[in-house]
This record gives structure tokens, sequence and C-alpha cells, in this order.
């Protein structure tokens, strides 16, 4: 047995946007059939569409084979098809326009899709209707946030930290917004530690307190951070992320230690070293050190540590975290010079190159 939902909607309401771009401009039984046409595609279910002079009229069903308009619209958003999600969405609400749900499922995916303005209509709207969810809290906060209204999102975070103090996800979220617009950092720090007591193994928390730490100048505790979080997933976006990080962060401290023209002294030496191993070997000899070198240091060489303690199998010995970076950075010099290592050797390079040429 169904249980039928039917909304109307004034034919003159309709958004002509939402049809491609030549249906626009028609009218009468042909700008009718084109609405009927794109409600249809725009649900997977049995959607009756009656299209009067002056009004819409929308029935579907729910039954144990047929999922209410709302699921069917946050299932297509799970998969990708956020058009047709927002669309459904707007058609449920339309219906039950002080539906909180179907607020705040349609001002989250507004929001990721950045029609913001009305994401912010549908979330503040939604929070009057269930002011003590901190979710939809959250959500606001994001939203405001994309919008680059750094005090109302500070305000939502806030409301939801109210609400929830102890909860992982608006600790995170609001420690981690502190961080990224310099906000009050020991407070930041003190949430997003107590996030990492609920949830260790969160990769974007890991990276959050990595970053933070690096505004502290707490390089050793920002280094452990994005270690661990790449240990989690070497390969995602965050994984990646903080292969960078922690790159960015020797250089940081490589530099530091440098105080002539020519950059650090062991760097200059290390780079004038492989350029002249370098003369005594073949391209392809060259590119296979490079790359064997390249493959080691995806999980970051530590260029601060001068004890050897890397091998590879192309090179005898063992090498300090810089000395191989000097040696890959020579030999992309040599092979691709437009590879950007992440790491700047730029004067120790220079120097080195003038000497092996007796400049």
């Amino acid at each position: 047995m169904s249980n039928i939902t039917e909304t109307k909607l004034a034919l003159r309401e309709f958004d002509l946007s939402l049809l491609p771009a030549s249906e626009r401009s028609l009218d009468g039984q042909k700008l009718r059939s084109a609405i009927k046409k794109y409600y249809q595609s725009q649900s997977d279910s049995d959607l009756d569409v009656i299209i009067t002079s002056d009004e819409i009229i929308l029935r579907w069903g729910a039954d144990e084979s047929n999922q209410p308009i709302n699921d069917q619209a946050v299932g297509l958003l799970q998969n990708g098809e956020s058009e047709k999600g927002i669309s459904m969405l707007k058609m449920a609400l339309s219906s039950e326009p002080s539906n909180a749900e179907i607020l705040y499922n349609l001002g989250m995916a507004l929001s990721d899709g950045r029609q913001l303005e009305e994401a912010k209509a549908h979330l503040d709207k939604c929070t009057t209707l269930v002011p003590r969810n901190a979710r939809v809290w959250l959500a606001l906060g994001v939203c405001c946030f994309r919008m680059q209204n750094n005090n109302d999102a500070l305000s939502a975070f806030e409301s939801a930290y109210q609400i929830e103090p102890t909860d992982p996800f608006v600790l995170k979220t609001l420690g981690a917004f502190l961080s990224d617009t310099n906000g009050d950092l020991a407070k930041a720090k003190k949430l997003l530690n107590e996030a990492l007591t609920k949830m260790p193994n969160d990769q974007q928390l890991l990276f959050n307190i990595g970053q933070l730490s690096e505004k502290l100048d707490d390089f050793d505790n920002a280094d452990h951070f994005y270690l661990k979080a790449i240990e989690l997933n070497p390969h995602s976006d965050i994984g990646e992320a903080c292969k960078l990080a922690r790159s960015k962060i020797s250089e940081t401290l490589f530099k530091r230690n440098s105080h002539s023209s020519n950059g650090r002294p062991d760097g200059f030496m290390y780079c004038l070293s492989a350029l002249e191993m370098f003369d005594e070997m073949s391209n392809e000899e060259v590119t296979k050190i490079t790359f064997e070198i390249a493959t080691l240091g995806m999980n970051g060489l530590d260029v601060n540590d001068p004890d050897p303690k890397y091998a590879i199998a192309s090179l005898n010995g063992k090498y300090s975290g810089l000395n191989l970076l000097c040696i890959e950075y020579v030999g992309f010099k040599q092979i691709d010079p437009s590879v950007d290592l992440g790491f700047d050797l730029t004067q120790e390079y220079a120097a080195a190159t003038a000497m092996h040429k007796g400049v």
C-alpha cells in the first residue's frame, strides 16, 4: 500500500534556468512538456507530473520498494549526482517547507555546490526549527566560512560546541577553524587534542594538529603527526599534503642553518659531489639513481639528521637524507629540470655548478 505525497507549485515560480537553454523561451504546451520532462528526469521513482495552465502538481508514493523522495535525493547525492539530488530535495521541500531534515540535506548539498546564499537561508531556517542540533550549526558554520564570513562561522561553531562539548567532530571542526583563521591557538590546541583522544586514527585530524603545531613552531610535533597521517593512507589527498608539509618543514629548518650566499655548506658539497659522480655515468644510470631516490623519498627523507642511514640499490654504502636529496636534485636538473622536488636547493646547486665548471 503506497502513501501518496502531493505537492503543488505555481507554474510562474518554476526556475527556467533548470531547463536546457534551448527550452527556456518556450511557452504554452511546449513549455509545460519541457517542465514535465525535467521533473521526470530528476526522479528514479514513479513520479506523476500534472501541469495545468497555472500550476505544477507532483505526486509520488513511498512503500517497501519505493523510498521517500528525501531518501532518494540523499542517495543521489551520495552517488555524486548532485544536480538531481538537489532538485529532488527542492521538490520534497515544496511539500514540507518546515521539514528540518530536508532543509539540512538541501543546505549541505547547496553549500558543497557553492550555492552559498541559498544554502545559508535553508540552514538558518533549520537552526530555528532544531536549535539544539549541533550538526546543523556545524553545517551553517562551514557555509559561512566558505562565504568568508568568519564572524558568523565562529558563532555557529561555538553554538555547536555549547550543545555538544564532547562530540569529537565538533571539537575537530572548531579547533581546525581557530587554527586556520589564526584565532585562539591555545584553545585550538586543546580542542584538537581532546578530539584526538576520541578519534586517534582520523587522518584529517592528524593533519590539522600538524598544521597547528607548525604555527606554534613545534616542528618536531608537526612532523610526528604528519607522519602518522601518512601511515594511515599515504596516497590520499591528505597523505600527499602531509608529505609536502614534511618537506617544507625540512626545508625551513635547513634554511635556518644557512648563513652563506652559497647556501648550506653541506648541501653545497653534496651537490658538487653528485655533479662529479654523474660525470662518470650514462644518462640511463643517472635516471635510475634519481628515480630510486625519489621512490625512497615518497615517505620523506630526514634532511636534518646528518647520520648516514639510507641505502639504495644503485649506490654503494649509506647516505644521509640531505645527501640523497642533493643527489636527486642534481639528477633531475640533468634529466628533467622542470621537476619541482618541493625543496629549494637553488643556492647550493648554483654554487656547486659554478665550482664544477671552474667559474
